[in-house]
């Protein structure tokens, strides 16, 4: 087993995460396109109370993709700042 940097721990949990929300949102549109067409069938016309669940669910999830996002970006414009004035402060205390 290698060690891994501690710096390169965020960057890796950050694209493990970012691959997991693609898969859920791949598989939820697979979904929500398996049960569009087998409700054509007339056999199975209760599959479109299913589908009208996973659009439903489908939307929930991308307004919650879209809210990380936006928070993601909040993060990075607050954060980034006060990293630049920990440095400014650092570098008028060493003068």
């Amino acid at each position: 087993m290698v060690p891994r940097s501690d710096v390169t721990q965020p960057v890796r949990r950050k694209s493990r995460v970012i691959r997991r929300r693609r898969q859920n949102f791949e598989r939820l549109l697979a979904a929500a396109a398996i049960t569009l067409i087998a409700g054509f069938v007339p056999a199975l016309r209760w599959v479109w109370f299913v589908h009208l669940a996973v659009d439903g669910v489908l939307g929930f999830y991308i307004t919650r993709l879209l809210r990380y996002k936006r928070d993601e970006m909040e993060r990075r414009v607050k954060v980034e700042p006060l990293i630049a004035e920990l440095e400014h402060q650092k570098q008028a205390s060493s003068q």
